[in-house]
C-alpha cells in the first residue's frame, strides 16, 4: 500500500473526553494534568523553612529583624513514554456480530475498541506511576536519564514512620491520628500556610482494625451521632471515614490492593 492509502485518526480529544473512571488517585485531584511539548521539563522544588518569630525592637532604635528569604531547588528531568500498536485485521469484524446490536461489525468498531483498551490501560499505568509517587517514594522511570526516580534524594527528606498497635484495646486510634497531622504540619515549615488538607490512605486490612477499635467506635456511638443509623454508619467506610476523620482535619480513603497492615498520610 502507497502512504497515500493509510488515514490519519487523531484521537486525542476523544481520550481526553472519556476521562479515567474509578482511579482513586486519579480522580482525587491530588495530581493535575499539564501538557508538555518536551520529553524534557524542568520544575521548582520550594525549600523555605522559615518557622520563627520575631522580636520587639526599640521604636526609636536602629536595630533591624530580618526574614529568611524562601529558596527554589530546580531540578530537571525525563519523562518516560508509553507506545502501542494495535493491530486491525478484516477477521476482527468480517462476519462479526456488534456486540448489543444485530448489526454487523465494521472496522471503525474495532478501531473505537483497541483505542479504548489503549486509553484505559493508560489510567491504570498512571494510577501506578501515581501510587509508587506518593507511597513508595520511588518511581521507575525506564530509560530515561535517571531510571529509578528517588523522591528521597530529590526533595532531601525521608519519608516518616509511626507506629500504633491497634490490636491493643487501650492504644487512642484518634490521638494517633491526630499526632500524624502536627507531625506534616511541623515538617511543612512555613508551607504549611498553603496546606488545605491531608489525606489519609489506608489498606483494607489496616483500615479494617482502625475502625472497628473499642476507642473508634466509642468515638461514633458517643460523638453525636444519631443513634437511629448507628447501625448503618458502622457498615458504612465512607461515613466512618468521614466523620471520624473531618474531625482532626483529614480525609480518608481506602485503597484496594494493598495487603498489608498500613497506611500513608500526604499533605
Amino acid at each position: 500500500m502507497n502512504i497515500s492509502d493509510y488515514n490519519f485518526v487523531d484521537f486525542s480529544d476523544a481520550f481526553e473526553d472519556s476521562g479515567i473512571r474509578k482511579r482513586l488517585l486519579t480522580q482525587m485531584g491530588l495530581f493535575q494534568p499539564y501538557g508538555h511539548s518536551s520529553p524534557n521539563f524542568s520544575f521548582d522544588i520550594n525549600l523555605g523553612n522559615d518557622q520563627n518569630n520575631a522580636d520587639p525592637v526599640m521604636r526609636h532604635g536602629s536595630e533591624w529583624d530580618y526574614t529568611v528569604r524562601s529558596l527554589a531547588k530546580l531540578q530537571n528531568m525525563e519523562l518516560p513514554h508509553w507506545a502501542f500498536q494495535d493491530a486491525v485485521r478484516p477477521a476482527m469484524w468480517q462476519g462479526k456480530r456488534r456486540p448489543g446490536s444485530a448489526e454487523q461489525m465494521t472496522a471503525e468498531d474495532v478501531i473505537a475498541d483497541l483505542g479504548m483498551n489503549q486509553r484505559l490501560k493508560q489510567g491504570r499505568i498512571q494510577e501506578k506511576y501515581f501510587a509508587d509517587c506518593l507511597f513508595h517514594n520511588n518511581v521507575n522511570a525506564k530509560f530515561t536519564q535517571e531510571e529509578q526516580v528517588d523522591n528521597q534524594v530529590i526533595v532531601g527528606k525521608n519519608q516518616q514512620t509511626m507506629n500504633i498497635d491497634l490490636g491493643d484495646a487501650t492504644s487512642d486510634p484518634d490521638t494517633f491520628v491526630m499526632k500524624v497531622q502536627r507531625t506534616i504540619k511541623k515538617e511543612l515549615g512555613d508551607r504549611a500556610d498553603f496546606l488545605t488538607k491531608i489525606v489519609c490512605f489506608a489498606s483494607p486490612d489496616y483500615f479494617d482494625a482502625f475502625r472497628s477499635h473499642p476507642k473508634v467506635r466509642e468515638v461514633i456511638l458517643n460523638g453525636g451521632v444519631d443513634g437511629a443509623v448507628v447501625e448503618h454508619v458502622m457498615g458504612s467506610y465512607g461515613a466512618v471515614l468521614a466523620y471520624l476523620f473531618t474531625r482532626t482535619g483529614l480525609t480518608a480513603s481506602v485503597l484496594p490492593g494493598w495487603d498489608n497492615l498500613s497506611s500513608r498520610c500526604t499533605p
